[in-house]
């Protein structure tokens, strides 16, 4: 039997999407590149006049610090995140949300800048290398932390997390989404 529990919602889902694209101005940052984009692939022609061609760059590389600037100047969400282990998954309730992002993805240093974690780390599988407290999970080996521009903004991650969020939300309202624990 075939149970398609999106369909009676796409109507929904896909008119609050369209109102948030429409508004979103990341979107309108890809919605600019990828004019620009076309635009030099229609254009089969190049400037070999070395000012023109550095004028070029240095308005792109404007408009992205711009972009970059107006990004840093916005309002910060209240959006909260919470890590979950899977020990912490039986306990009731929420552990204290983490300051932005998962805790070992970023650091403050004394100064305020941000440094980012690099997880190039060599992790081991093997159930004799697992952690100490003997609970099957890898042991890390390195983990290293440089100083790093922020990651871009993913603004089509973000929006499909906004499309969930609006799935869920509704499902709850026809109580089609529920959930009991089993009891022992």
């Amino acid at each position: 039997d075939k149970l398609n529990l999106v369909q009676p919602y796409l109507g929904d889902l896909l008119k609050r999407s369209t109102a948030r694209v429409a508004t979103n101005k990341d979107f309108d940052y890809v919605r600019d590149e990828i004019e620009k984009f076309r635009k030099r692939q229609d254009d089969k022609t190049i400037s070999l006049n070395e000012k023109q061609r550095l004028k070029e760059m240095a308005e792109d590389k404007a408009r992205a610090e711009a972009q970059k600037k107006e990004r840093l100047a916005r309002k910060e969400t209240d959006e909260k995140v919470y890590e979950i282990s899977l020990k912490q998954a039986d306990l009731p309730g929420l552990p204290p949300p983490v300051q932005k992002t998962n805790s070992l993805a970023k650091a403050a240093d004394a100064a305020g800048k941000t440094k980012s974690v690099n997880l190039q780390a060599d992790i081991h599988l093997s159930p004799a290398d697992s952690d100490p407290a003997h609970t099957g999970a890898p042991k890390v080996n390195a983990v290293t932390v440089a100083d790093e521009e922020p990651s871009p903004v993913d603004v089509n991650l973000d929006e499909a997390e906004r499309i969930l969020t609006d799935y869920i939300s509704l499902m709850q309202k026809r109580g089609l989404l529920t959930a009991t624990r089993p009891t022992l």
